[in-house]
């Protein structure tokens, strides 16, 4: 609601600030919706100033965990500075790691922390990962964001979890145990698969197909037995954030053994279409259920010759090549 003040008409009133002003103190990062049912939905708020918060969709705190003591209780984690989280996704037939929330400390120490999403306490013993970059192992150099993988649950917006996947039609699908979850280790510039208690599952790199600085991925859009992943790019390096872009990797839904494929089938080139409009670092991105996308930008430091860079939001269209009969045609068309 806030970010409308400018386009309103002079006559409408302003809209209302939401929430405790709690909310807005220190640096807020990532935010998470939560969706247990249609009446039960919350927001996970991940601030870079030692707190995550748990919230109603109204912005009324159930509970915020502040993190600023943990150089003395905690000093193995520190500094701490919360960059996501995710839910754990509950089980039909397992209590096994339900009511978990994952917290990625991206900007701190380079940990993974699990809080009981209930009433946000640390629990002890839980965390994984930390400062590193040797291959097949959960180290991570910048673990920015974790993502659902929703190529391992059956529900489309992570609430449930089943051992094969809603849609699959073949009987041979392999089933899955449990949740997989995919870190953004930004600084490595891969992907890297894990449970919810740590366990390495695998490792994807992200700059070999032109998609450094990973910032984030949202792999929950499936379109006619193909799943299909958003991954934003931040830009080329840190001392060159040029060509800021998202990325769509396309892979079989039923492919078990890759919640996304290597296989590039768009590249929207970001700065290069609007970085003069300010959009130039793309920071997080999001698929809908129709397939359009939706991309943030980070406002950081200006690119060469395209003015300031602004914290921006933009919806990309997903666009389909048709027949006269307006019939959708070959998947190899389609585009965004």
């Amino acid at each position: 609601k806030n970010q409308r003040n400018q386009s309103l008409p002079s006559k409408q009133p302003l809209p209302e600030i939401l929430g405790d002003p709690l909310l807005s103190l220190g640096t807020p990062h990532g935010l998470r919706l939560e969706k247990q049912n249609d009446t039960h939905q919350y927001l996970y708020h991940a601030n870079n100033n030692q707190r995550v918060t748990k919230t109603t969709l109204q912005g009324d705190i159930v509970w915020s965990t502040d993190f600023s003591h943990w150089n003395v209780t905690h000093p193995q984690y520190w500094p701490i500075r919360p960059t996501d989280a995710i839910v754990v996704p509950t089980s039909s037939n397992s209590t096994h790691d339900e009511g978990l929330l994952l917290v990625a400390d991206g900007y701190g120490s380079g940990w993974v922390h699990t809080l009981n999403k209930t009433t946000g306490e640390y629990l002890e013993g839980r965390s994984f990962g930390g400062r590193g970059s040797g291959p097949d192992e959960p180290f991570f150099a910048l673990p920015h964001s974790i993502s659902l993988d929703y190529a391992s649950v059956s529900s489309g917006n992570g609430g449930s979890f089943d051992t094969a996947s809603s849609s699959s039609k073949n009987n041979n699908h392999k089933k899955k145990e449990q949740p997989l979850f995919i870190v953004s280790d930004r600084n490595n510039q891969r992907l890297v698969w894990v449970t919810a208690d740590g366990k390495f599952i695998k490792e994807q790199r992200t700059d070999t197909t032109g998609t450094p600085l990973p910032c984030n991925i949202d792999n929950s859009y499936v379109e006619e037995g193909k799943r299909y992943a958003a991954i934003p790019s931040l830009g080329h390096d840190y001392g060159s954030l040029v060509n800021g872009s998202v990325s769509i990797y396309e892979s079989l839904e039923d492919d078990n053994d890759a919640g996304i494929g290597t296989a590039i089938v768009a590249r929207i080139e970001i700065a290069q279409l609007l970085g003069r409009q300010g959009h130039q670092h793309p920071h997080d991105a999001i698929l809908l259920s129709n397939g359009d996308l939706v991309v943030c930008c980070w406002s950081g430091p200006p690119n060469p010759n395209q003015g300031q860079a602004k914290g921006t939001i933009s919806y990309w269209e997903r666009l389909r090549s048709v027949t006269e009969t307006q019939a959708p045609i070959k998947e190899s068309a389609e585009k965004w």
